[in-house]
Protein backbone atom coordinates (compact mmCIF):
# COMPACT_ATOMS: atom_id res chain seq x y z
CA UNK A 1 0.00 0.00 0.00
CA UNK A 2 1.62 3.19 -0.97
CA UNK A 3 -0.13 6.01 1.29
CA UNK A 4 1.05 8.74 -0.22
CA UNK A 5 -1.18 7.72 -2.78
CA UNK A 6 -3.87 5.60 -1.06
CA UNK A 7 -5.18 7.94 1.73
CA UNK A 8 -5.91 10.96 -0.70
CA UNK A 9 -7.79 8.92 -3.13
CA UNK A 10 -9.84 7.06 -0.08
CA UNK A 11 -10.40 10.59 1.32
CA UNK A 12 -11.88 11.41 -1.94
CA UNK A 13 -13.90 8.54 -2.41
CA UNK A 14 -15.17 7.55 0.83
CA UNK A 15 -18.71 9.53 2.66
CA UNK A 16 -18.73 10.72 6.17
CA UNK A 17 -19.54 7.32 8.11
CA UNK A 18 -18.05 5.34 5.26
CA UNK A 19 -15.74 2.10 6.68
CA UNK A 20 -12.20 1.44 4.79
CA UNK A 21 -10.67 -2.08 5.23
CA UNK A 22 -7.12 -3.50 4.15
CA UNK A 23 -6.01 -6.75 5.04
CA UNK A 24 -2.82 -9.11 4.89
CA UNK A 25 -2.49 -12.70 5.19
CA UNK A 26 -0.09 -12.92 7.75
CA UNK A 27 0.15 -16.81 7.79
CA UNK A 28 -0.67 -20.26 6.25
CA UNK A 29 -1.09 -23.48 8.33
CA UNK A 30 -2.82 -26.90 6.95
CA UNK A 31 -2.36 -30.13 9.21
CA UNK A 32 0.20 -30.97 5.73
CA UNK A 33 3.82 -28.65 7.20
CA UNK A 34 5.66 -29.08 4.39
CA UNK A 35 2.87 -27.41 2.62
CA UNK A 36 2.91 -24.52 5.31
CA UNK A 37 6.52 -24.17 4.56
CA UNK A 38 6.50 -24.13 0.63
CA UNK A 39 4.06 -21.51 0.92
CA UNK A 40 5.95 -19.36 3.36
CA UNK A 41 8.70 -19.87 0.98
CA UNK A 42 6.87 -18.38 -1.37
CA UNK A 43 5.95 -15.13 0.33
CA UNK A 44 9.49 -14.53 1.36
CA UNK A 45 10.80 -14.87 -2.29
CA UNK A 46 8.15 -12.93 -4.10
CA UNK A 47 9.54 -9.88 -0.86
CA UNK A 48 12.93 -10.22 -2.07
CA UNK A 49 11.76 -10.61 -6.19
CA UNK A 50 10.18 -7.42 -6.19
CA UNK A 51 12.78 -5.48 -4.37
CA UNK A 52 15.28 -6.98 -6.72
CA UNK A 53 12.99 -6.35 -9.89
CA UNK A 54 12.49 -2.86 -9.10
CA UNK A 55 8.76 -3.52 -8.52
CA UNK A 56 8.93 -2.08 -4.78
CA UNK A 57 11.64 0.39 -4.39
CA UNK A 58 12.70 -0.21 -0.46
CA UNK A 59 11.54 -3.40 1.18
CA UNK A 60 7.81 -1.84 1.73
CA UNK A 61 7.15 -1.72 6.26
CA UNK A 62 3.83 -3.94 7.08
CA UNK A 63 0.86 -1.70 7.07
CA UNK A 64 0.05 -0.57 10.29
CA UNK A 65 -2.81 1.10 12.25
CA UNK A 66 -0.65 3.96 12.97
CA UNK A 67 -0.91 4.48 9.00
CA UNK A 68 -4.77 5.16 8.96
CA UNK A 69 -4.50 7.51 12.08
CA UNK A 70 -1.17 9.84 10.47
CA UNK A 71 -3.67 10.20 7.30
CA UNK A 72 -5.85 12.09 9.20
CA UNK A 73 -8.68 10.43 6.69
CA UNK A 74 -10.48 8.48 9.39
CA UNK A 75 -11.69 9.60 12.60
CA UNK A 76 -11.25 6.45 14.70
CA UNK A 77 -8.93 2.68 13.15
CA UNK A 78 -8.46 0.01 14.57
CA UNK A 79 -6.32 -3.00 13.94
CA UNK A 80 -7.39 -6.47 13.80
CA UNK A 81 -6.26 -10.13 14.17
CA UNK A 82 -8.36 -12.35 12.98
CA UNK A 83 -8.19 -15.88 11.37
CA UNK A 84 -10.32 -18.87 9.43
CA UNK A 85 -10.40 -21.98 8.90
CA UNK A 86 -11.51 -23.55 5.28
CA UNK A 87 -11.42 -26.65 3.66
CA UNK A 88 -9.04 -26.57 0.38
CA UNK A 89 -6.65 -29.30 -1.91
CA UNK A 90 -3.48 -28.71 -3.23
CA UNK A 91 -5.52 -27.25 -6.44
CA UNK A 92 -7.28 -24.34 -4.46
CA UNK A 93 -3.45 -23.55 -2.69
CA UNK A 94 -2.20 -23.14 -6.26
CA UNK A 95 -4.61 -20.72 -7.28
CA UNK A 96 -4.58 -18.84 -4.09
CA UNK A 97 -0.89 -18.38 -4.50
CA UNK A 98 -1.71 -17.54 -7.89
CA UNK A 99 -4.44 -15.00 -7.40
CA UNK A 100 -2.67 -12.74 -5.23
CA UNK A 101 -1.78 -9.74 -6.92
CA UNK A 102 1.82 -9.37 -5.91
CA UNK A 103 2.39 -12.82 -7.47
CA UNK A 104 0.44 -11.58 -10.86
CA UNK A 105 2.97 -8.59 -11.30
CA UNK A 106 6.16 -10.49 -10.10
CA UNK A 107 5.19 -13.03 -13.08
CA UNK A 108 3.92 -10.64 -15.41
CA UNK A 109 7.48 -8.79 -14.85
CA UNK A 110 9.23 -12.02 -15.93
CA UNK A 111 9.79 -13.90 -12.89
CA UNK A 112 9.80 -17.70 -13.65
CA UNK A 113 7.94 -19.82 -11.66
CA UNK A 114 10.82 -21.31 -10.45
CA UNK A 115 12.41 -18.11 -9.06
CA UNK A 116 9.42 -17.14 -7.11
CA UNK A 117 8.81 -20.72 -5.45
CA UNK A 118 5.60 -22.09 -7.17
CA UNK A 119 7.76 -25.21 -8.23
CA UNK A 120 8.29 -26.01 -4.68
CA UNK A 121 4.89 -25.20 -3.79
CA UNK A 122 3.25 -27.02 -6.25
CA UNK A 123 5.48 -30.24 -5.45
CA UNK A 124 4.36 -29.71 -1.80
CA UNK A 125 0.54 -29.34 -2.76
CA UNK A 126 0.49 -32.46 -4.80
CA UNK A 127 0.23 -34.54 -1.35
CA UNK A 128 -2.67 -32.32 -0.88
CA UNK A 129 -4.96 -34.83 -3.08
CA UNK A 130 -7.57 -34.39 -0.90
CA UNK A 131 -9.68 -31.04 0.76
CA UNK A 132 -8.06 -30.39 4.33
CA UNK A 133 -8.61 -27.71 6.68
CA UNK A 134 -6.52 -24.04 6.34
CA UNK A 135 -6.08 -22.15 9.18
CA UNK A 136 -5.22 -18.48 7.54
CA UNK A 137 -4.39 -15.59 9.81
CA UNK A 138 -4.94 -12.13 8.70
CA UNK A 139 -3.70 -8.95 9.93
CA UNK A 140 -6.72 -5.95 9.16
CA UNK A 141 -6.77 -2.76 9.86
CA UNK A 142 -10.15 -0.75 9.58
CA UNK A 143 -10.77 3.48 9.85
CA UNK A 144 -14.12 5.09 10.05
CA UNK A 145 -14.44 8.34 7.55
Amino acid sequence: MRRDEVFPEIARILRDGGVFCAFNYTVFQSPLWETAAAFDFVQDRKRELRVRLGLDSVSAPQPSVAWLRESGVFREARELLLHSIEEGDGERLIGFALSEGSMRTLLEAGASETAVGLDRLRRAAAAMSEPMPWWIGYRAWIGLR
